[in-house]
């Protein structure tokens, strides 16, 4: 039992199934720190990880755990219920970082994986739950590109060989003022080998990039558009950050990828230029 002070009177609190047991230590981790994927909730419940695949087999069984999509656990909403109303109970902040740990670089409120299984169901593109990748075209590509870089957690690295000012670059900017991490690597705007028209504006709109905090290197030989953002999901697609481009004046498309291992070697590539 744990007690609660209100308006100056005691109140018990019953405490729900499972707590403080193993399972409730899962629960937990999901329910005040908003985490779904296995990293984090075997970092925040503290279990190995050959217990934790032993609770959460015990958890499915007992059909108080789903697993909708690959490396994405959600409660029933009955046993989320009960743990959330215990725990505002006990005036403990739901959904913050409730357990503050230097070291664990892991630990974040949202979760960009289920952000793209929303923004696809938003956009009623059917998305199988066993498939990591999809395919967009256009406007969609467009709109996908801007509200991923937006909503990042941690960082993005765009790979783009023209960078213009448009929308799709200002996502960049916009994402930096949320303290997210940004990194463009971009052709020189005064690379002789390209024929750049107004190349003083284009160089004016990379100043401006650079003093609201992205960082750009300039690598000539770029020729590939690509767009990394959280180390979960890559944009692989033909579109520039150009108002001609993602403007829709050309026609563009890209395959999506939240697939661990092909965002893993898209890092790498990336990392090794």
């Amino acid at each position: 039992m744990n007690y609660s002070n209100v308006l100056g009177e005691f109140q018990v609190i019953k405490e729900p199934r499972f707590f403080g047991s193993w399972k409730g230590r899962v629960i937990s981790a999901i329910v005040l720190n908003n985490v779904h994927d296995w990293k984090n909730i075997q970092y925040l419940s503290e279990l190995s990880p050959d217990i934790l695949r032993k609770v959460l087999k015990e958890m499915f069984d007992l059909r108080i755990l789903e697993k909708p999509y690959d490396d994405y656990y959600r409660l029933t909403d009955d046993v989320y219920n009960e743990y959330r109303e215990y725990y505002n109970n006990l005036t403990i902040p739901i959904e913050e970082e409730t357990i503050q740990r230097q070291t664990s670089p892991k630990h974040t409120n949202k979760d960009i994986i289920k952000w793209i299984y929303d923004w696809n169901k938003f956009k009623n593109i059917e998305l199988p739950s066993e498939n990591m990748h999809f395919f967009l075209q256009g406007r969609l590509l467009d709109d996908f590109s801007k509200d991923l870089i937006c909503n990042a957690e941690k960082e993005v690295l765009a790979v783009n060989p023209y960078v213009d000012c448009c929308n799709l670059s200002d996502a960049l900017k916009e994402a930096c003022r949320k303290k997210i991490k940004v990194k463009l690597i971009t052709r020189d705007p005064e690379n002789p080998q390209d024929h750049v028209f107004f190349p003083e504006e284009k160089k004016e709109y990379h100043n401006s990039l650079k003093e609201d905090g992205v960082e750009i290197i300039y690598e000539n030989k770029i020729h590939a558009k690509i767009v990394l953002v959280d180390k979960k999901v890559a944009i692989i697609s033909s579109m520039n950050f150009q108002s001609s481009s993602s403007g829709g004046r050309t026609w563009e498309a890209g395959i999506i990828s939240f697939d661990q291992k092909v965002v893993e070697s898209i890092s790498k590539s990336i990392n090794s230029i």
